[in-house]
């Protein structure tokens, strides 16, 4: 809707692309394991080592392609290609290739269209509604480019994003992406100095559910899931009456029953003092101060990169003044 009403505002920043696709292979590598797939990012040929686009959008499409490309594959892998084609000036191209059940000629030339899957079955086995490669192709267009698809059944598919990246000047070869070694970072730092804390979660989509307690669960933090708003405001209470109590909570604002908005303001009612982080998939102006305006006292945006949220982790549970805010 907010891209039909032409209210989807584009960010142009430089940005690493490799570091765009690191994000993506860390956020889904969990899905891919579950269902026994290799997932991973690799450089063609020599690319630029910065270029400039959105990349909020960009990994939004990412995430949807990669997304299905696991969801579409039973064994095998994906991954996700990097390419700086010569000729093509200020064009970038991400390749995301699996090993999946594949298209038929007809299936492929339908596929962007909106609400279209391949056929009714794969609605009835695979789930979703096939709108989000409609919107990939839209965002794809908004950042100057374009969503094609090659594949054949039963050999898998390469879906290729081509988004106008003007680039830093040198194109400089990179390295494939093996898993991250991550740089020892102030966040990092402050990590090794955070006391293992109590974190309730409150969210509704499984898969983030997964992927968030899998990242605090690494951090050393205990983690209780609510999945939705309603359940999050009971479970903070029962903390509160027990020996346990909640030092955090991450508070996805979208959600069924009683969404984040109306559960942080209830907890603030019932004299919650607890730091709440808001998660949100909602980038556009001002969400951020309605967000603290409900009683939250961050806000970060979905996907979450795990440097932010160890940041936010280090701050609330080593700021001494966090127990005596009013």
């Amino acid at each position: 809707t907010k891209i039909e009403a032409g209210k989807v505002d584009l960010e142009t920043i430089a940005v690493d692309p490799l570091q765009v696709a690191d994000q993506v292979v860390e956020l889904l590598r969990v899905r891919a394991k579950e269902k026994g797939l290799t997932l991973e990012a690799r450089v063609v040929g020599e690319i630029s080592p910065a270029i400039t686009t959105d990349p909020f959008r960009v990994r939004q499409v990412l995430l949807n392609l990669v997304g299905n490309a696991i969801k579409f594959t039973s064994r095998g892998g994906v991954t996700i290609e990097l390419h700086h084609p010569d000729g093509e000036g200020d064009r970038f191209r991400y390749v995301v290739r699996d090993t999946g059940i594949g298209l038929t000629r007809e299936q492929a030339a339908a596929i962007f269209e909106p609400f279209e899957q391949a056929d009714v079955s794969t609605t009835r086995q695979y789930g979703g509604t096939g709108l989000g490669l409609s919107i990939s192709t839209r965002l794809a267009r908004l950042l100057g480019g374009e969503l094609t698809v090659e594949s054949s059944p039963g050999e898998g598919s390469a879906f290729t994003l081509t988004i106008e990246a003007g680039a830093s000047p040198g194109i400089a070869p990179v390295s494939p992406i093996a898993p991250p070694v991550e740089e020892s970072t102030p966040a990092e730092e402050a990590r090794v100095a955070v006391p293992s804390a109590r974190v309730l979660l409150a969210e509704d989509g499984p898969d983030n559910q997964k992927l968030m307690c899998f990242l605090l669960e690494k951090l050393g933090h205990q983690v209780e899931v609510a999945g939705n708003g309603r359940l999050a405001v009971a479970a903070w209470r029962a903390a509160e009456s027990s020996e346990n109590p909640i030092d955090i909570i991450l508070m996805d604002m979208q959600m069924p029953e009683l969404d984040g908005y109306e559960a942080t303001r209830e907890l603030r009612a019932l004299g919650c003092i607890t730091p709440i982080v808001a998660l949100t998939a909602d980038a556009m102006e001002g969400t951020r101060a309605r967000c603290l305006e409900a009683g939250c006292d961050a806000y970060e945006t979905k996907p979450v990169k795990r440097s932010s949220l160890e940041a936010q982790l280090a701050h609330f549970l080593t700021n001494s003044e966090t127990a005596s805010r009013p």
